[in-house]
């Protein structure tokens, strides 16, 4: 395993000053998943937008237009740290 974890953080990091159209935080928080297996996630919690909060888990659709985001904003933070 790598200690490099550049692109982790990139994410996060993206994730944490995404604003949704209200202005405010679009995300509470980022699961990276580990091509280890699951033993090696990484649970990134943004806990300044936690306090006080109750989230609601709730399955995620394939085709969910937030997860589709996600997924083209992670590819995106990979190609131009790859470049």
């Amino acid at each position: 395993m790598s200690g490099d974890r550049c692109l982790t953080q990139c994410m996060a990091h993206c994730a944490h000053e995404r604003t949704a159209d209200t202005g405010r935080p679009a995300f509470a928080g980022r699961r990276n998943v580990s091509r280890h297996g699951a033993a090696w996630e990484c649970w990134v919690l943004f806990a300044d937008r936690l306090v006080g909060a109750r989230l609601t888990v709730r399955p995620v659709r394939a085709d969910d237009p937030g997860l589709i985001t996600s997924v083209f904003i992670d590819y995106l933070a990979g190609y131009v740290l790859c470049m």
